[in-house]
Formats: structure tokens, C-alpha cells, sequence
């Protein structure tokens, strides 16, 4: 028998049959160790009841997709099609641990997702973003690893932009990217899959700030000549511990920290969806700002309006102690 909370939430997708049944408790997610190191800081797994017992599942953002092996995952079973079927999300490892979700009649791949985090864990599945799009999710990602993440599903956002200021939170919008049309066999089915990937603009690796340091000016002209670091897109991908760059992204920002392309530890990385692991360079960085994603062809990147931000900080910080410049000095 099914154990849920008293209170239960009800939606159905429009012009579908799938069922989505939750309460509005924290789900505790487990984290995928991470290769070199083995601290438990990787990517994000549910506890999902199968046939074969209570397993993991990936709880990944970037994926369009959602899968669960019909037959299990232990590694040799042969990947099928699609198929509907049921999700129950549970609180913990036992089975008789609180059942937080249903996710019932939905669309599902039967593909296992591959090991992640090291070869040790194998999920049975993943909950991709095109599932987690039908809610407000709240994630709770402590840094450390010895202090569970949580995941909470929400109907609609709980709080405008104006209270989550107000308690020191910073909303980032962004519009959902990375469409892809799926095959079966010769062409005899064909499935699109919706945009569900959340991207945001990022600089890397800019500058060390400090309001005490000299004042900086541009002129309009100067505000990304002015600027450090590197502009890049990120996807936002639950499902992988560490960010993961390209290597041709790295260069560049190896470039700016004056480092060598082949400084820090090498080792494997486990990716949901690759049958072999993937040789990596596993690095520190020491900044990251994120920012909205945007489409808009006129903005000059996200290390230029970091800047342009820094400058502004300055002068509040500053202000009592000097006239202030004029908006073209301070904000580029």
C-alpha cells in the first residue's frame, strides 16, 4: 500500500493521461561520489521503487528525457523503446521509507543511464527536465558532503522575485533551450523531445574585487575591453558532480589564469548516457558569477556586465567617502 503525506497535489499534463501525485515535503537525494577524491559530491539521486527493490535514480535537469530499465540496470540488459509507465519516489532506502511522488502514465525510455559519480553506481534511470518542467523545484545542494541534498516540488514558485530579495536570494530567469528528435530503428518512429534545459550566462575565472581596492572607470566604448575573464554558456545539469567544461573551453580559461592546458589531476569522468568513461582534467577554479541567460545579440557578455556590476558596487560602498562619478565612469 501506498504511504503518502495528507497533503497531496494533483496535475495532469494537457492532453495527456499521465498522473502526478506529491506532497510538498522535502525528498532527501543521495550524491554520486566524484573521481579523484571519492568525496560524495556528485550528482543528484533519488530513491525509486522497482520491481527489483528500492535503486537509485538520476535526478538530472539537463537531460530532455526520462527513463527507467524495465528489466533493471546491473549492466547487461539490452535497451528497449518507450513505454509508459510509473515513477514512486521515495524518502529513503527502505521500502517502507515515506513515498514523496507518483508519477504515473508517463512517457519513459527503457534505457539505464550508465554509471555515475564512479562505476560503483549504477541508477535505474533518470528524471530529466522534460518531468521537472511540470513543477517548481526547489534543490538543496550543501557543501558538504557529509549533510544530505533535498529536493522539493512545488506547484508554482513560492515567493516573487521581490520576497526572495528581500531574504537574500537572487532569481536568475532564463529560457528553456535543447529540443532534439529521437529514432527508432530506419525512421519508423520518430519523437521530438521539448526544450527543458535550463542555461545561464557565466564568467570564469574573472578578476579578484575588493570595494577597497583603486577605482575603476570605462568609458562606454571600454566596458568589455575592461573586463575579465571568459564569457561562457552553462547548462544547468543536476546529474553531473563537478562543472564540466570543454576542452577548448578550458584552454581559454587556463589562458586567462596563466596555467598550463594539462594543470590539475587527471582522472575518469562518469557521464549519465556514456557507455565509457570520459578522461578528464580535474582543476579548480577560483571564481564563478552567473548570470540570466539571454538571447539578446547587443549585450556584451557576462564578464562585461559583472564588471559594469563591480564598478557600481564600488561607488555605493565608496560614496560617503568621495563624489560620486557620472553613470558612464561608473557603469560602462
Amino acid at each position: 500500500m501506498r504511504r503518502c503525506a495528507p497533503l497531496l497535489l494533483f496535475l495532469a499534463s494537457c492532453g495527456s493521461d499521465q498522473s502526478l501525485e506529491y506532497d510538498l515535503y522535502p525528498i532527501q537525494l543521495a550524491r554520486a561520489p566524484i573521481q579523484p577524491g571519492g568525496d560524495a559530491i556528485g550528482g543528484l539521486l533519488a530513491k525509486v521503487n522497482t520491481p527489483a527493490g528500492v535503486q537509485p535514480l538520476l535526478v538530472d535537469t539537463a537531460f530532455p528525457l526520462n527513463s527507467l530499465g524495465r528489466q533493471g540496470c546491473s549492466g547487461s540488459e539490452v535497451s528497449g523503446w518507450t513505454y509508459t509507465g510509473n515513477i514512486d519516489l521515495l524518502d529513503g532506502w527502505n521500502p517502507a521509507a515515506p513515498l514523496r511522488a507518483s508519477f504515473d502514465d508517463v512517457g519513459l525510455f527503457d534505457i539505464c543511464p550508465g554509471p555515475v559519480g564512479d562505476p560503483s553506481v549504477q541508477p535505474a534511470g533518470v528524471v530529466g527536465g522534460s518531468l521537472l518542467a511540470s513543477f517548481s523545484v526547489g534543490l538543496t545542494l550543501p557543501q558538504s558532503p557529509n549533510e544530505p541534498a533535498s529536493m522539493t516540488l512545488w506547484p508554482s514558485f513560492p515567493a516573487t522575485d521581490d520576497q526572495l530579495d528581500q531574504d537574500g536570494w537572487v532569481a536568475l530567469r532564463f529560457n528553456l533551450r535543447g529540443s532534439a528528435s529521437v529514432v527508432q530503428g530506419n525512421g519508423e518512429t520518430l519523437l521530438t523531445l521539448p526544450n527543458s534545459r535550463a542555461v545561464l550566462a557565466a564568467c570564469v575565472a574573472p578578476r579578484a574585487f575588493s570595494t577597497t581596492d583603486p577605482q575603476e572607470t570605462c568609458a562606454l566604448s571600454e566596458v568589455a575591453v575592461k573586463s575579465s575573464g571568459e564569457n561562457l554558456l552553462l547548462a544547468l545539469g543536476t546529474g553531473e558532480g563537478p562543472l564540466v567544461l570543454s576542452q577548448s573551453a578550458w584552454v581559454r580559461i587556463a589562458n586567462q589564469m596563466g596555467l598550463s592546458p594539462d594543470a590539475g589531476t587527471a582522472g575518469d569522468l562518469y557521464t549519465p548516457f556514456s557507455t565509457t568513461p570520459t578522461p578528464a582534467q580535474f582543476v579548480f577554479l577560483p571564481r564563478l558569477a552567473l548570470l540570466q541567460g539571454t538571447t539578446d545579440t547587443a549585450w556584451t557578455g557576462a564578464c562585461a556586465e559583472l564588471a559594469s556590476a563591480r564598478r557600481i558596487e564600488w561607488v555605493l560602498a565608496n560614496q560617503s567617502n568621495q563624489a560620486s562619478p557620472n553613470a558612464s565612469q561608473i557603469g560602462g
